[in-house]
């Protein structure tokens, strides 16, 4: 590489101070900073033009970044999509279950045994906060005769809860049971004829049955 001497001795005339090819250089460096085309002021908007050509030259490889982004987005975006429909699929669920099981309640029908043939009608079970309301609207069951009484039951495999005893002397209609006991764990509704004063046992004389967990279609 030459020296600062070999380069003042090139430039004060002395031709030999230099190799030929870096002579060769410094006389092309030495032309463009004597062209006045070098020192006048740039037109304008060349600067932005300059940009627009920056642009223009990068535009291939932004739209192959943007592709790539898209492409991203598009595969982000089916995920989503998939969580969402999961995500429907179960409150589709669950509110299938709330209409059987929640504020409006659900019915199944309840029918009448060999005791009492002619008795048929729907139980419309509630789920509470303090229990589950179980209504009776029964047509074809006899009154309870003066010293009996009708007691209804859930029952599963742990034994039998009563859920409140009726006469239907007045009609079958609007009799109110409640339970604090879960249907899936009970979920057989019987009733039967039990008489006064012979103890809190189920007298075994089942007149109706029903099955909670099988909601009228």
């Amino acid at each position: 590489m030459p020296t600062e001497e070999q380069f003042g001795a090139f430039l004060e005339g002395e031709d030999d101070a230099l190799a030929a090819d870096e002579a060769r250089r410094l006389e092309y460096v030495r032309a463009l900073l004597g062209d006045d085309v070098a020192w006048e002021k740039p037109p304008e908007g060349v600067e932005d033009a300059v940009v627009r050509d920056i642009r223009t030259a990068a535009a291939p490889h932004v739209a192959s970044l943007e592709t790539q982004r898209a492409k991203r987005e598009s595969r982000w975006s089916a995920r989503f999509v998939g969580a969402v429909a999961a995500v429907a699929a179960v409150l589709a669920l669950v509110v299938a279950v709330g209409v059987l099981r929640g504020v409006g309640g659900y019915t199944v029908d309840i029918a009448g045994t060999e005791l009492a043939p002619l008795a048929a009608g729907v139980v419309t079970v509630q789920e509470t906060g303090s229990g589950v309301s179980i209504e009776l609207d029964v047509d074809g069951l006899e009154p309870a005769a003066e010293g009996f009484y009708y007691q209804a039951w859930m029952k599963g495999d742990t034994g039998a809860v009563t859920v409140g005893t009726f006469h239907a002397r007045e009609g079958g209609d609007d009799i109110v049971l409640w339970s604090g006991v879960d249907i899936d764990t009970y979920p057989t509704l019987t009733v039967t004829i039990q008489e006064e004063g012979a103890g809190s046992a189920s007298s075994g004389q089942v007149v109706m049955i029903a099955d909670l967990r099988n909601p009228t279609p």
